[in-house]
């Protein structure tokens, strides 16, 4: 490279280097910031709220053990410092009644209205995991594909609807993400330089990354394939490197036991209690406990993990064979028992913005004009593209239930870095009408995102109807997550007259705490719709589809037209008349 080209390199890096830091990294913090003082607290916020107060309070690890502690820990953290009233009388030692949800209501109740600025307060802290995801998404493609692919990656990962729209969330989906691709970014590091400090630090990163969501098991095992492909390679010291990734996956399993102060670390596997059924064998009822392993060899085998990250894996195995507890599942006004395999496959066609589409059909367009490159970038092609898929893999496969959007997400920086592909600084000029196209992706992107914004956890594509449409595609945290009480509020502080209002609010915050005092509208019973007094209803789309019950109480109302809404989840109808 000449002494020019170098330096048009050099304020290139510095260019793009200042548009992340300098743009993106702010714009996304003052989105993300405003974003959660708009979204009122969601359902499962309150019970990561209530798990977090506990293990601050009392270090005990028994609420919503199916989400490891880091995430929500991390959030109430700043916490110590407010004047805090908690309440454990509806906590219950069996961590299978799961009483996160009892115990959060009650830190709502016992804090006010003054938990409305806890909860924004711990929604702040969760902000850096957003930085984190940016950061390596921008690093990971420059590396690959030069500092404008960083820079794509960068604007991607900032104005994802879903991404934005969970960043604002005391959830573990945007850490999960967040730590998945950090993890195998470090691994790629360690790869190219082993030895065994790159072992050690990579082993912290995973067990960091082990602490914010238990999907991100599935990462041992894809490390150990990548590091066979690895150590085959010519020239490799292959005893040397088998011993540095066992140092590696030891020390992340010493991290994990630490996020949980060795709690129970190393107890019996046929001393626990297990729920279910892979684990704990055929019993009568769902709720008690059993243990298939006891008695034999195996149950006197020492369990190199937390006792309640034990049990959180066995209480997601039961959620998700579907035995004892069956779930409904929901997609395009369909209800069933269970989930199907092309669910998430589903959520990407609606959930995913056009934009984004866009530059995929580029990507796709440059892997066939590029094959010959491909091939010879297989083993990085593994590095990025093995993770995404085989979590994507894992999730479908899981058809107990089929509900969540963000049980993918994790997917998403990895897929984000191989798109911006189509930036690379390397192709030729008559091949750069890929980067016209990708530049029009990504203005798609963000209006499309902006567009919605702040309703961005409702978002769906234009093409699927926009998120006015998006109640007949999804339901849950996918479109009504029990976000929208501040944009009821509003409704009705702009709307003095509208009264009286009715409302089927189907989240798990009580919106008494924020001034809205509304009855419940009459609910139909045995498929007979009740009189309506005259007056508006605000009824949440996922009661408008009898989410959880096909036959719910409020079904009657997809009969009517709404005559306003308050986000995109809470619908508004006007009875003119008493009805008969």
């Amino acid at each position: 490279m000449s002494l020019r080209a170098d330096d048009a390199h050099k304020r290139m890096n510095q260019r793009c280097w200042l548009i992340v830091v300098g743009v993106l990294l702010p714009m996304q913090t003052l989105l993300t910031v405003w974003l959660a003082c708009r979204d009122s607290p969601t359902s499962d916020e309150m019970a990561h709220m209530a798990a977090g107060v506990r293990i601050l309070h009392q270090r005990d690890f028994g609420l919503y053990t199916v989400n490891p502690p880091l995430p929500k820990l991390l959030a109430v953290l700043p916490l110590l410092a407010e004047d805090v009233q908690v309440s454990w009388r509806q906590y219950d030692a069996n961590p299978a009644l799961r009483r996160e949800w009892n115990v959060g209501q009650d830190f709502m109740w016992v804090n006010g209205t003054r938990s409305l600025w806890l909860y924004t307060v711990a929604r702040w802290t969760c902000i850096p995991w957003t930085w984190l995801g940016l950061m390596v998404c921008y690093l990971w493609a420059k590396d690959l594909y030069g500092p404008l692919a960083g820079v794509a990656a960068a604007m991607m990962w900032t104005f994802s609807p879903a991404i934005l729209a969970n960043s604002a969330l005391i959830t573990p989906d945007i850490p999960a993400a967040a730590m998945a691709v950090t993890i195998l970014y470090r691994f790629r590091q360690y790869l190219a330089a082993p030895d065994w400090r790159g072992a050690i630090i990579t082993g912290i990163v995973l067990g960091i990354g082990e602490l914010t969501k238990m999907t991100l098991l599935l990462l041992y095992p894809l490390l150990a394939v990548l590091m066979a492909i690895a150590v085959l390679k010519p020239g490799r010291d292959v005893a040397k490197q088998i011993g540095q990734f066992f140092l590696c996956v030891l020390v992340s399993v010493i991290v994990l036991n630490a996020g949980y102060l060795f709690e129970g670390t190393g107890a019996t596997l046929g001393s626990s209690n297990f729920y279910s059924e892979s684990l704990g064998g055929p019993r009568d009822d769902w709720d008690t406990p059993g243990n298939r392993f006891r008695g034999t060899a195996l149950g006197t085998l020492p369990v190199p993990l937390p006792m309640a990250y034990l049990t959180g894996i066995d209480l997601q195995k039961r959620d998700f064979e579907g035995h004892w507890r069956p779930m409904y599942s929901y997609l395009r006004g369909h209800q069933q028992l269970g989930g199907w395999w092309y669910y998430y496959l589903y959520c990407l066609l609606v959930k995913v913005p056009v934009g984004t589409w866009l530059i995929a059909i580029a990507f796709l367009a440059t892997l066939r004009c590029q094959r010959d490159e491909v091939a010879e970038n297989r083993h990085e092609a593994l590095l990025l593209w093995l993770a995404p898929i085989a979590l994507f893999a894992f999730v479908s496969s899981q058809t107990g239930f089929s509900r969540y959007y963000r049980y993918v997400l994790p997917c998403a920086p990895f897929v984000l870095i191989g798109l911006s592909r189509i930036f690379a600084t390397s192709w030729s000029q008559p091949r750069r009408w890929w980067i016209r196209i990708g530049s029009a992706g990504l203005v798609c992107l963000i209006i499309e995102s902006l567009a919605v914004y702040p309703h961005s956890l409702g978002f769906v594509n234009v093409v699927a109807g926009g998120p006015r449409a998006g109640h007949w595609h999804l339901l849950d945290s996918n479109v009504d997550w029990g976000q929208d009480l501040y944009h009821l509020r509003d409704w009705m502080n702009q709307h003095p007259g509208r009264r009286p209002l009715f409302l089927a609010y189907s989240g798990v915050f009580d919106p008494r705490v924020m001034g809205i005092e509304a009855p419940r509208p009459p609910e139909q019973r045995d498929g007979q719709v009740p009189p309506l007094p005259m007056g508006w209803y605000a009824v949440s789309v996922n009661h408008l589809h009898g989410y959880d019950d096909p036959a719910g109480p409020f079904t009657y109302f997809q009969s009517r037209t709404p005559q306003d809404r308050a986000g995109y989840s809470i619908l508004i109808y006007h009875v003119a008349e008493m009805t008969p």
